[in-house]
């Protein structure tokens, strides 16, 4: 799960989650909450986390694939859920990170 890779980057970083937290611009309690899977982090932090860990952001969100999106340019983060279905998890735009 999501919150189990964070865990792990941080730890092999031998970070704290309080360091973890400053980082990336979230609270403690936020990196906490991932790091127990209750909560999931949207694009911008997942974004962030990759960039500080030097990372893809699929290596975070483990069996998802990014998608570029050749009419707008965009990158996609889904995920397949079988049957020709896909959970889309967040787009980053060329102008910027949205959710």
């Amino acid at each position: 799960m999501i919150g189990d890779t964070i865990r792990s980057l941080r730890d092999e970083r031998g970070m704290t989650q309080e360091e973890l937290a400053a980082a990336v611009g979230i609270s403690a309690v936020a990196v906490q909450y991932y790091e127990s899977n209750t909560w999931r982090p949207g694009m911008p932090v997942l974004v962030k986390m990759a960039n500080h860990f030097g990372v893809l952001i699929t290596d975070i969100v483990k069996h998802c694939s990014l998608y570029h999106d050749p009419e707008t340019g965009d990158l996609v983060l889904l995920e397949s859920l079988g049957n020709n279905s896909v959970k889309v998890y967040g787009t980053i735009k060329q102008s910027g990170i949205m959710q």
